[in-house]
């Protein structure tokens, strides 16, 4: 994500949103400026923020498997490369 967007900030929010035993649900926010090309579109250079949840699954103590999801869409309006109304 570096390479994408210069200035990138990313933080896990802490407490998780969900812990069980083996199980954590925690809040990722990013923001940064839009200064190389991002899934085959040119940059923009505008500033964006994204947030997404990123989900792990422990096995004794360690990360079995993490899945993270951004809500693309929303920093796709901001920079201006998808339309803010559908």
């Amino acid at each position: 994500m570096r390479r994408l967007i210069t200035d990138c900030c990313l933080f896990l929010k802490w407490p998780p949103i969900f812990h069980k035993m083996y199980f954590r649900a925690y809040i990722i926010k990013g923001s940064g400026n839009n200064s190389a090309s991002l899934m085959g579109l040119p940059p923009t250079n505008k500033y964006a923020e994204i947030q997404g949840i990123s989900l792990f699954e422990l096995e004794q103590g360690k990360i079995k498997m993490n899945r993270v999801v951004f809500n693309t869409l929303d920093m796709f309006q901001q920079l201006g490369v998808y339309p803010s109304e559908l």
